[in-house]
C-alpha cells in the first residue's frame, strides 16, 4: 500500500472511546482477541446497545461462530466475517455462517469476490472498446479500414461488450452498496417492493417480448443489408450500386 493511499484510508476511519457511540450501527465488525469469553461480552453489551437491525460480524478465524452466538439473544444476527491475510494483497472476504445464522444476514454482507472480479471485468472492457475505437480511428484517417478483416471482425464480436459493461456497472452499484438502498438513510429491508409475484412476472414478461421482437427485426435488417453490400446504400461511392428512383 502506498503512502497516499494509507492516508486515505485512515482518513477514513474515526475513532469512537464508548460502545454507546455505536448506536446508529447498521453493521458492527468485531476483530478483538481471539478468546470466547470476551468476544461473547463484547456482544452481548454491543446487543444492549445497537438497533434490532444491525448485523454483527466477527472476524475470528479459530472460534466458531455458533459458540461465539450463543451468548446473544438473537444470535440469528451473528455471521462471520472473516478477512483473508494480508488484507492489501488478498481482496476477499469469507462469509461464515453458525447454526443459528439467519439466512439474510449472510446474504446482506456482500461477498467481495463478485465485486472484485466484475469491477476489472467492466474496466477491462472499457480499455478494450477504446483500444478498437483508437485502431478504428487511425485505420479510418489512413483509409485503410475496409481492408483490416481483423479490425472488422473485432468490431463485430465487440457488439455485446458495451451491454456486459453497462450490466457490470450496475451490478457493482447496486450490489456492492448493500445492505441499504439510500446509504445511511433507506435500508434494502425496508425498501422491499409491495408488487405481486404476477405483477412482477407480467413486467417482465412484457420487456423480454417488446425488446425480443426489436432483436429480431433488428437482426433481419443487418442480415439483408449486409447481404448486398455497401452498394445498397446508394452513396455513389461503391460498384455495383443498387440504382434509386
Amino acid at each position: 500500500m502506498t503512502v497516499t493511499a494509507a492516508e486515505e484510508a485512515s482518513a477514513r476511519l474515526s475513532a469512537v472511546e464508548n460502545l454507546a457511540d455505536l448506536a446508529d450501527s447498521a453493521l458492527v465488525v468485531e476483530a478483538i482477541v481471539e478468546n470466547l469469553e470476551a468476544k461473547q461480552k463484547l456482544y452481548a453489551d454491543l446487543e444492549a446497545i445497537v438497533g434490532p437491525n444491525c448485523i454483527f460480524g466477527t472476524n475470528t478465524s479459530s472460534i466458531s461462530v455458533t459458540a461465539i452466538g450463543a451468548a446473544l439473544k438473537h444470535p440469528e444476527r451473528l455471521a462471520g466475517l472473516h478477512f483473508f491475510n494480508p488484507a492489501p494483497l488478498m481482496a476477499l472476504v469469507e462469509i461464515v455462517s453458525g447454526v443459528a445464522t439467519d439466512k439474510a444476514v449472510a446474504d446482506t454482507i456482500p461477498r467481495v469476490a463478485p465485486m472484485f472480479w466484475s469491477f476489472r471485468l467492466m474496466v477491462a472492457f472499457g480499455f478494450l472498446m477504446l483500444a478498437l475505437f483508437s485502431a478504428a480511428l487511425w485505420s479510418s484517417i489512413k483509409g485503410n479500414f475496409a481492408g483490416k478483416t481483423w479490425l472488422l471482425r473485432s468490431a463485430l464480436w465487440m457488439l455485446p461488450v458495451p451491454w456486459l459493461s453497462c450490466e457490470l456497472g450496475w451490478f457493482v452499484a447496486e450490489y456492492g452498496r448493500q445492505p441499504w438502498t439510500i446509504y445511511g438513510v433507506l435500508p434494502t429491508h425496508m425498501s422491499v417492493s409491495t408488487l405481486s409475484v404476477g405483477s412482477l412476472y407480467g413486467s417482465l414478461a412484457g420487456f423480454v417480448g417488446f425488446y425480443t421482437v426489436l432483436l429480431i427485426v433488428e437482426m433481419y435488417l443487418m442480415v439483408k443489408f449486409a447481404k448486398q453490400g455497401p452498394g445498397s446504400l446508394g452513396t455513389g461511392r461503391y460498384a455495383n450500386e443498387y440504382a434509386h428512383a
